[in-house]
């Protein structure tokens, strides 16, 4: 959130004048111009109650707030912070509290990364949206690869203030719809590095040792994987994971963005399969290789 001269802004309000506000948080960068007043929370406040309501102090930038309690970026990722009630989980270290709905299309602290203070959304995209590109897209149904990447450029771009990036579209440089052929390429090549390609056996699951070990480093993984098209023949399909759940110690979901739906899914890290939408629309698809991503 920023500002300019004279406003007032906070993380979540930036100027609060009546009802009650609890068990909220903010997490987002709050800045203004000169004389701008400015919380991590809350900008200003004329008395309203708040009560269990938090911001981070690291990724905000702010100490102060009008309201609220400030909690560093670990304080905020360890549990639910005090006075959230049952319907919060988390992912302990890694994410912060979000809604445990099964109506809820996207987490979004499950498509957040946090890395030197920056916080990063991923949102899904659908590949098949001819808005999502600038020309022709006769090969959408093959470009989930230039989607992902496309994914990763937009959460760049609005994170960094990279106007070539925030609504950067799926081929300006990712996808030559003319060769069916996806790149790595353009400017968010200098503000994220794709790690080495690697093969999941079809009897390991998504653990440490791969998917898991990845995004608990504090790294995005691009999944890829196969389905059954139509005439019989296997094709190949990639998601962007963000996340997993986890309770206890023990992973339930690897979360991933899938490009074919455009929404934001869930992966039985034992079956490899997804499991959430129940109606997945690519037959038998399976994860069966990994690629790590890096936001430098």
């Amino acid at each position: 959130m920023t500002t300019g001269d004279g406003a007032k802004a906070g993380g979540l309000i930036g100027h609060l004048e009546g009802g009650t506000v609890a068990e909220v948080y903010a997490v987002g960068r709050v800045a203004g111009g000169a004389g701008a007043t400015l919380g991590g929370l809350v900008g200003l406040t004329l008395g309203t109650a708040v009560s269990n309501a938090y911001w981070d102090v690291n990724t905000s930038a702010q100490a102060v707030s009008a309201a609220g309690t400030g909690y560093t970026t670990t304080q905020m990722r360890s549990a639910p912070p005090i006075g959230f009630g049952n319907a919060w989980a988390i992912t302990a270290k890694r994410s912060y509290p979000f809604l445990n709905e099964a109506d809820i299309d996207l987490a979004a602290p499950l498509a957040t990364l946090v890395a030197k203070k920056r916080v990063y959304t991923f949102l899904p995209i659908d590949q098949r949206d001819t808005s999502q590109y600038a020309g022709a897209s006769t090969g959408a149904n093959v470009a989930s690869l230039a989607a992902v990447y496309t994914m990763i450029a937009r959460a760049i771009g609005i994170t960094k203030n990279v106007a070539a990036l925030k609504d950067v579209k799926i081929d300006k440089y990712f996808w030559d719809d003319a060769t069916k052929t996806t790149t790595w390429q353009g400017p968010v090549t200098t503000r994220a590095t794709l790690g080495t390609f690697a093969a999941i056996a079809a009897d390991a699951a998504l653990n440490d040792s791969n998917v898991i070990g990845e995004m608990k480093g504090g790294k995005l993984v691009m999944l890829r994987g196969t389905y059954t098209r139509g005439n019989g023949a296997n094709a190949k399909h990639w998601l962007l994971g963000t996340l997993f759940t986890a309770q206890g110690g023990m992973v339930g979901a690897v979360i991933a963005n899938d490009p074919w739906s455009g929404e934001q899914v869930m992966i039985d890290p034992l079956t490899k399969k997804v499991v959430s939408p129940a109606d997945f629309a690519l037959a038998n698809f399976r994860i069966n290789g990994y690629r790590p991503v890096t936001l430098n």
